[in-house]
């Protein structure tokens, strides 16, 4: 035992040494493998890769998750859920990340943890949908990947894998609506334009277009600020460049303006679209920080558990909407509620099945889980390193999905109240 805190002191010390003294680079002081989970149906089968890996290798893993703005359909949630529980179940240390770009998320987390091995999917198909970003994943990774090596594997297609051309054909359906409305807003700055061209010239146009852009970019997505730059361009050139109603140009100078404009439409509304889409992350990052920040203050505060469960409880119904409820062994063994948001609340015996099992095997159980799923609460283990203390159960009946983030913001509120409750039990006896 205290060979194994020696080894785990002298790891965090390397780790923090790592981050104030090596300028980014990775020190090669031992083994240690990183796999990039997603909402993939191959996922898993990386994940298991990693494990064997890992095991032979007798090196720690960790598991990444780079969460950008784009939204998953049931079926991806459904996916990621079930990866990361594989992954945690099968050892990994799970670290999430909020990034617009998955490639630079996957290579800081590397850093920041050391990692020696990414191991990372191989692409299967449709890989020239790649080159307007650069190369695929694997190939960007690669590149600025330094001294970290890679692991390209191959996986082999499931039951549950979908074909390409489906997964882009939904992808295109979601874009149509927002590529619509931007072709109805530039359709209206162009008729702006025709109004004003005679007083501002046709040049000055190209400033409202190259305006409407910006826009574009802070409100829609990439697709659509490609979609308007070129449209805006091809209008412009062919409704008020001289000649006009032809793409013919005759001046260098104008050929000239309509190629810097394009250039500029593209980079300034790619710029605008990033811009937008950092500021909402950190706006939901401050947000998720703001209210766990409050939470810990009013919990830590707590004199005793009554107290505790009391101030969890309300901090939980009035930052996240949740009710909550917690219940706690009896002198017979079974489960009883200590305290619950709701009053004078009554469960029936399947919900306390699922609360008992949870209980003694310290995993999650009941609804959106694989364990007692028909129950109406999702239950998590209070547990502190001498083993479980209680259970807290979240009301989710009305819940059609159990996002990531939630699950994650739920590990993070049972994992703070485990503590102040292990704290109070031990002050108690």
């Amino acid at each position: 035992m205290a060979l194994r805190l020696t080894a785990e002191r002298v790891d965090y010390q390397l780790l923090e040494q790592l981050k104030t003294a090596s300028g980014g680079k990775i020190w090669k002081s031992g083994e240690r493998l990183m796999v990039a989970v997603g909402s993939s149906p191959f996922s898993a089968q990386l994940i298991r890769w990693t494990r064997r890996m890992a095991y032979g290798m007798r090196a720690p893993w960790i598991a990444v998750y780079v969460e950008t703005e784009k939204e998953l359909s049931h079926d991806e949630r459904m996916r990621l859920e079930s990866n990361i529980s594989l992954a945690t179940e099968l050892g990994a240390e799970l670290v999430t990340r909020f990034d617009q770009n998955v490639v630079m998320g996957l290579i800081r987390v590397a850093r920041q943890h050391n990692v020696t091995q990414i191991v990372i999917g191989k692409p299967m198909n449709y890989q020239w949908l790649e080159l307007l970003k650069g190369g695929s994943l694997v190939d960007r990774l690669i590149r600025v990947s330094g001294n970290i090596d890679i692991y390209v594997v191959r996986c082999e297609p499931g039951e549950s894998s979908r074909p390409a051309v489906a997964r882009i054909v939904k992808k295109g359906g979601r874009n149509f609506q927002q590529i619509i409305y931007s072709a109805g807003i530039i359709a209206l700055v162009t008729i702006l334009n025709a109004a004003l061209c005679d007083y501002i010239g046709y040049r000055s146009t190209s400033l409202i277009y190259l305006l409407n852009i910006i826009l574009i970019g802070s409100y829609f997505n990439r697709i659509s600020v490609v979609f308007s730059a070129f449209v805006s361009s091809a209008l412009w050139n062919f409704l008020f460049i001289p000649p006009r109603y032809t793409f013919h140009i005759n001046s260098f100078d104008d050929m000239l303006m309509f190629m810097v404009y394009f250039i500029v439409a593209l980079v300034m509304g790619n710029l605008t679209y990033k811009i937008s889409s950092n500021e909402k992350l950190l706006r939901q990052n401050e947000e998720k920080t703001s209210a766990m920040y409050i939470f810990l203050k009013e919990i830590q505060g707590a004199t005793d558990m009554t107290v505790l469960f009391s101030r969890a409880g309300e901090m939980i119904k009035k930052n996240f909407g949740v009710d909550t409820v917690f219940l706690m062994p009896g002198g017979a063994g079974e489960m009883k509620i200590v305290s619950s948001v709701i009053r004078n609340l009554t469960m029936n015996d399947r919900e306390f099945q699922a609360a008992e099992w949870t209980f003694r095997e310290l995993k999650i159980s009941g609804k959106f889980t694989d364990t007692l799923a028909a129950a109406d609460w999702f239950y998590m283990p209070l547990k502190a390193q001498g083993g479980p203390l209680g259970v807290m159960g979240f009301e989710l009946k009305d819940r059609p999905i159990l996002t990531f983030e939630e699950r994650w913001m739920f590990e993070s509120l049972a994992s703070q109240i485990s503590l102040v409750l292990d704290r109070e039990l031990s002050r108690i006896g």
